[in-house]
Parts: structure tokens; C-alpha cells; sequence
């Protein structure tokens, strides 16, 4: 683009929105969806056409959240929500984007790029998507009749999200899984179990937690490989180990029974077998032209603040 004019060879490189009226010289271009990690920047596109070069002189930008005044830039300077910057250096050639940095939930929403130029006002709108990839951790849980398998995903928004259990790749009939439940920063959680009578059949092979959302690129699998256990090798195994240390003393001994008690379960002090969690294996995803144009909706025009992180509403 040159001397602030857009071609038609640079409009057909973005999907974006293209407003304008008839007989206007002013055109607004906004893209119609952004989306962000939580906690990275987020760049809103809007570029704006004026015919010819840009008058910074006769130039009024205001960017709006709804009603709320985010960033604004008018010949007298310009002013920013906390977080929030509009690049006066670019706006010459026509850009008018919006950079939001470390954006949170509450940065949500439908946004709208105002232009006025000399008599005319144009806007566009543009809606920002804030997503956050799930963290999942496996544990498992021993008990006397069965064995519990936990998957645990946490921080991961919006709420939709397929987890599964598969054992050697093969997906299980998995049950107990609960309803996602919203934290204070807005972000979900839930958990997914899966029960089995140990058997030898159901020990040794390679369990693993299977993630699908929305903020991952590709699913995310968390494995948790069981060992083989049962009457048969868990005793030989034990009984082994008790040959080599019966030379070192009874105190050897009695630790190795403490320690054998513990992969069973929690022992306490009374000798009491109580069953208990072990963690296994986790993983991160990660990671007017007279005037200011004025936001439209009956906005006050007033510079907005971010709002707290906890006052979430997801939108659908």
C-alpha cells in the first residue's frame, strides 16, 4: 500500500470486513474474528482508506469494547486503557489496529474500530476469542477391589472439551467424569475417572488421558503405564528383595515391609493400611470529526479500565 491508499492486490491478502458508503472516501476494513492465548498479546487488525495520503491533522480513531472506550487518538495525542496501545506511527499508512497485551477473559467480546476523517466517520467490528489450553495431570488410586485412574484437567477455556481413556490406544468406557466447574479467574476444570478390578489381563498395559480442546493444536495424551502386579510376581518380587537384605538385619526388613505397605496405600503409624492417591505423570499445554468519534450503544465516552479478572461471562 502506498501514500496511505490500499490496493486491490493487498485487500484480497486479508478476510476482512470492508465498510464504507457510497460516494464515501473513508472505507474501514476490520477482520472479523482474532483469537489469543490467555495471557499474550492480542493485535485487533482495522485499516482504514482515505483516498489518498493521511492527514494525521484531520484524523479521530476510537477503538470500543461495546460501549466501553478502550484506546482513542485524536490531533490533540492520544489516550489508552492500561494494557491497551494504538500505534500513532503507523497510522499514516493507514493502520489503525488495536494491541492488547496479556490479555485476560474479561478482554472478551465484540469490539469496534470508529474513523473519522474531515466530515466523514466510518467503523468496523471485529470480535476477540480469548482461549486457554488445558493442564492435565494422571494419578492413580489402589484400593483392596479395584484400581481408580484419575485425569485431572484444569485452567482450560471455553468449557467445551472432549478427555477420554484409552488403553493401548484403544478408547475405554470411562465413567465419573464430572460437570466442568468454574474457577475464580474464569477458567474451567473437571476430572475423569476410570475403575477396574486389577486382573492380569487389565495390568501392564500403557493407560494414557487423551485431551481435545479447543486451545491445543493437536490433542494432548498423557500416558500412565501400570506395572504388572498381582499374588503371583508381586510376592516373588518382594520375596526377592527380602533375600538380599535379610544379611543387613531385621530394621532393613522391617523398612522394606513399610515400603511395600506404601505402594499399596498411605501406612501410618498404627500400622493402619489407607488408601491413598500417587500422582504419575503430568503436562502443560502449553503454556465526529469535530470530536472524538464516541463509542456507539449509549457509551459515556469515558476511558474504561480493565476490568478484574474474577467478573467472567463466557460468551457463546
Amino acid at each position: 500500500m502506498g501514500g496511505g491508499s490500499m490496493g486491490l492486490a493487498t485487500l484480497l491478502l486479508f478476510p476482512l470486513l470492508f465498510l464504507g458508503v457510497d460516494g464515501s472516501r473513508l472505507q474501514v476494513l476490520t477482520a472479523p474474528v482474532s483469537q489469543a492465548l490467555l495471557g499474550t498479546s492480542a493485535r485487533l487488525q482495522c485499516w482504514f482508506d482515505v483516498g489518498g495520503p493521511v492527514a494525521l491533522s484531520s484524523l479521530w480513531v476510537t477503538w470500543c469494547l461495546e460501549a466501553q472506550r478502550i484506546a482513542s487518538y485524536n490531533p490533540g495525542g492520544g489516550q489508552a486503557r492500561p494494557g491497551a496501545s494504538l500505534a500513532e506511527t503507523v497510522l499514516e499508512s493507514g493502520d489503525a489496529s488495536l494491541v492488547l497485551a496479556g490479555v485476560t477473559l474479561a478482554d472478551e467480546g465484540l469490539y469496534t474500530c470508529v474513523v473519522g476523517y474531515g466530515a466523514e466517520k466510518q467503523q468496523g467490528n471485529t470480535s476477540l476469542r480469548v482461549l486457554a489450553a488445558p493442564r492435565v495431570s494422571v494419578a492413580q488410586r489402589i484400593g483392596s477391589a479395584e484400581t481408580a485412574l484419575e485425569c485431572h484437567i484444569r485452567g482450560f477455556y471455553p468449557a467445551a472439551v472432549d478427555v477420554a481413556w484409552l488403553r493401548d490406544g484403544q478408547l475405554l468406557d470411562s465413567s465419573g467424569r464430572t460437570t466442568p466447574q468454574q474457577s475464580p479467574d474464569g477458567t474451567y476444570n473437571l476430572s475423569l475417572s476410570y475403575a477396574f478390578a486389577p486382573s492380569a489381563d487389565s495390568m501392564g498395559g500403557i493407560f494414557s488421558c487423551r485431551v481435545r480442546h479447543q486451545a491445543l493444536g493437536e490433542a494432548l495424551q498423557v500416558e500412565l503405564p501400570l506395572p504388572v502386579t498381582g499374588t503371583g510376581e508381586n510376592e516373588v518380587v518382594f520375596g526377592a528383595a527380602l533375600g538380599v537384605v535379610a544379611a543387613v538385619g531385621p530394621t532393613a526388613a522391617v523398612l522394606l515391609y513399610g515400603w511395600r505397605k506404601r505402594r499399596e496405600g498411605h501406612w501410618d503409624l498404627s500400622g493402619t493400611n489407607v488408601p491413598g492417591t500417587r500422582l504419575e505423570a503430568g503436562s502443560d499445554a502449553q503454556r465526529s470529526p469535530e470530536a472524538t468519534p464516541d463509542c456507539e450503544a449509549g457509551g459515556d465516552g469515558k476511558m474504561g479500565t480493565k476490568p478484574a479478572t474474577g467478573s467472567i461471562r463466557e460468551t457463546k
